[in-house]
């Protein structure tokens, strides 16, 4: 049913990942500028680059039918 919740999509998980120095401090530079975590940033981000790429990936499938 299209108004169930999946609850999948609201469970957080953690991913760690390995930064070069001169990229942590801009992304911690970034974040102090807008008041939250560097952590809380880089979730955004990625989350945000994911589902750009999934509409990229949804445009080419509406391209390929």
């Amino acid at each position: 049913m299209d108004s169930e919740v999946n609850l999948n999509a609201l469970m957080t998980k953690r991913l760690a990942v390995y930064l070069p120095d001169m990229v942590l401090e801009k992304l911690e530079k970034w974040a102090n500028d807008e008041r939250r975590s560097a952590s809380n940033l880089a979730a955004y981000l990625l989350e945000a680059a994911v589902r750009e790429h999934d509409d990229r990936e949804e445009a080419k499938q509406k391209d390929k039918s």
